[in-house]
């Protein structure tokens, strides 16, 4: 892909395309051999679409774009995905995801939730939705992509299910699946294509499960700069390990071992009681 803002983008596309993510930026960070295997070498084999995945995106269709739902969903009873009954819904609906009428409900629930919070209507307003950013980092000139949620010239919205949308336990979410790193790109990657950034970056929270308790969160300016760090960081790994043709694991040294610091101080106080 060319660097550019693409509007009309297929998600299967998006995925299938040349460029650094952040989902493939974490597997950097991780290990440039996971990243290989997954991206590279041909050998790692694409999940289908699993039920989480769909209803996640139909999440996202009915809050940013409730007019396209009906176009990309079908909705049918909960059955189990074989058989001719299967292969009856599937040619019934010609093309479009399935929906099953449970998780349909579950999302009528968390449109009632969402509506409960005001500051949500304040944000999505005008602006543009699940669009495909392509862009050259400057200091690798390595090609990257991301796909905000929404975004506008004031802020970016990123909307995650989650089990817990609690401050203290979404916190633990961001860091866990890298969502600063996503901010970071996606801000650097408008600026990149725009001339400027918006100023704030922030995240719908909303729970899995009922009464999908919602919460609004503007990312710290801190965490926005450790993303950076760290995908700029990945980007040079990438770099070097294209030019050596070579993707470590986890080392190919001895390594001393230990068992991390809140391990050792649980098992003293276990000493301490007994």
């Amino acid at each position: 892909m060319k660097p550019g803002i693409y509007k009309d983008l297929d998600i299967n596309t998006y995925h299938a395309s040349v460029g650094l993510s952040s989902s493939g930026i974490r597997l950097l960070l991780k290990s440039p051999k996971k990243y290989w295997f997954k991206y590279i070498s041909g050998l790692s084999v694409d999940d289908k679409s699993s039920d989480d995945q769909v209803f996640g995106n139909a999440v996202h269709t009915a809050i940013l774009e409730p007019g396209a739902f009906d176009s990309r969903y079908f909705v049918t009873e909960k059955i189990t995905r074989s058989g001719k009954k299967w292969q009856d819904i599937l040619a019934a609906a010609g093309g479009k995801y399935v929906l099953f009428d449970t998780d349909y409900s579950a999302i009528q629930s968390i449109l009632r939730s969402i509506s409960e919070v005001s500051i949500v209507k304040q944000l999505i307003g005008n602006g543009n939705v699940e669009q495909s950013l392509y862009w050259n980092e400057q200091e690798t000139g390595s090609l990257c992509k991301t796909r905000p949620d929404f975004f506008n010239e004031q802020c970016v919205i990123e909307i995650k299910t989650t089990r817990d949308a609690s401050k203290s336990e979404f916190a633990k979410s961001i860091h866990n699946y890298g969502y600063h790193v996503q901010a970071a790109m996606q801000l650097d990657g408008i600026k990149s294509l725009t001339g400027s950034a918006p100023p704030y970056f922030m995240f719908i929270a909303i729970e899995k499960e009922v009464p999908f308790v919602t919460s609004a969160y503007l990312l710290s300016e801190r965490d926005i700069e450790q993303g950076r760090r760290l995908y700029k960081k990945a980007l040079v790994t990438y770099q070097d390990c294209i030019n050596r043709n070579y993707w470590p694991g986890y080392g190919d040294q001895l390594e001393e071992i230990s068992l991390p610091v809140w391990a050792i101080d649980e098992d003293l106080r276990e000493v301490n009681y007994v």
